[in-house]
């Protein structure tokens, strides 16, 4: 395992993590969708076409922008005061979790997250992320763990990079899945409540997906905060 120096403190939550990824053969998905509200209170988009074909699907909002036009949304995030006006933003709202993620210079991604019954650690946002971009990509997940008043881990955040030809990337929640669209060419930050520990832990399990809906591939990555 490859050890990685991380660009400075990104938070109390956000520490250097252990990452297993491997292959895993999931349960095929079936049929129709789901019809979840997002943790905004608004209905889940419309499945893509390319995937209607699939059972217990339910899809993320994805909204980009620039720090400029974003301002107000990213702001409580502490790298926000270093990212460029001109720099990009992508803004996800999924069934539990949201989250903004960002570019700072040009070498570091960063991001907050949020969770209506998370504690809220840095304005409205309960955990926030940074760490090196190479080539468009992160080599750690960055697992952030958002705990509600009592200390219990409530959900888990991470980045996953887009395999080549990537449109959608899928993660297995309990009972239904949600797809997360890629944009603006960045890590996708997606959020579980698979396996989350109270020592620091989560199970992100992934798929991928092209435009035509056809599985490019499945990995099961299972982040920890590292001894």
């Amino acid at each position: 395992m490859s050890r990685i120096v991380p660009v400075g403190d990104r938070g109390a939550q956000c520490a250097s993590l252990c990452v297993l990824a491997s292959w895993l053969l999931l349960p095929a998905i079936a049929a129709s969708s789901s019809n979840h509200r997002l943790v905004d209170g608004f209905p889940a988009p419309p499945v893509p076409r390319a995937l209607q074909g699939y059972d217990g699907v339910t899809m993320t909002r994805a909204r980009t922008g620039t720090v400029a036009s974003m301002h107000g949304l990213i702001s409580g995030c502490p790298e926000a005061r270093q990212a460029k006006q001109s720099g990009q933003v992508v803004e996800r709202v999924g069934v539990r979790g949201r989250s903004v993620t960002f570019v700072v210079g040009q070498a570091i991604l960063a991001g907050c997250d949020r969770n209506p019954s998370a504690r809220a650690s840095y304005g409205r946002w309960c955990g926030t992320s940074g760490w090196n971009l190479v080539r468009r990509r992160v080599s750690d997940p960055r697992l952030d763990l958002c705990y509600d008043g009592h200390g219990r881990p409530v959900i888990a955040f991470g980045w996953i990079n887009p395999v080549s030809r990537a449109k959608w990337i899928v993660i297995g929640q309990p009972g239904y899945r949600e797809v997360y669209p890629v944009a603006a060419g960045l890590p996708v930050r997606v959020s579980t409540v698979s396996g989350l520990g109270g020592a620091g832990g989560a199970v992100f399990q992934t798929s991928q997906y092209d435009a035509a809906g056809v599985l490019l591939v499945r990995r099961k990555v299972v982040a920890a905060i590292a001894s």
